[in-house]
């Protein structure tokens, strides 16, 4: 099931990154392209992207499909539309199989990219900008 483009499901909340150091807006950087993030922020940012891509990720069926790890990357605009298409740079897990899938894993993750409107923090950008993220059977 999708979520609708752009809905409510797919925002923010005022206090996602609530606690994290570097968060709270005081710090040097009012740009979007700002300093090095942490790692604590990085992290955050990487399960807000899985978050997001969840609705619209459908893995492909068949034996071993479970195996299958494909990563795909993509840059994004500061509104959270696609600047470049999404490209499989990477996967793995293949057997012969699940070998037959690994072609429409790859089309399926590219699918969900798409379909997706991100809204990720403006201040952290330099952090997202470029996307690099893994696509497997339960988008973890």
């Amino acid at each position: 099931p999708s979520a609708a483009r752009g809905g409510g499901a797919s925002r923010i909340g005022d206090d996602f990154l609530k606690g994290v150091p570097g968060s709270d807006g005081r710090g040097k950087a009012q740009t979007p392209a700002g300093p090095v993030i942490s790692a604590q922020v990085r992290t955050s940012l990487q399960a807000e992207v899985s978050r997001q891509l969840k609705p619209h990720w459908q893995s492909p069926d068949g034996v071993d499909v479970d195996q299958l790890a494909t990563t795909v990357e993509w840059n994004l605009n500061l509104d959270g539309t696609l600047a470049s298409q999404p490209r499989c740079i990477a996967h793995r897990g293949e057997t012969a199989a699940n070998r037959p899938q690994v072609d429409r894993h790859c089309e399926q993750a590219k699918r969900a990219v798409r379909l997706t409107r991100f809204a990720l923090p403006a201040q952290f950008y330099g952090g997202w900008q470029r996307i690099q993220f893994e696509f497997n059977r339960k988008l973890n």
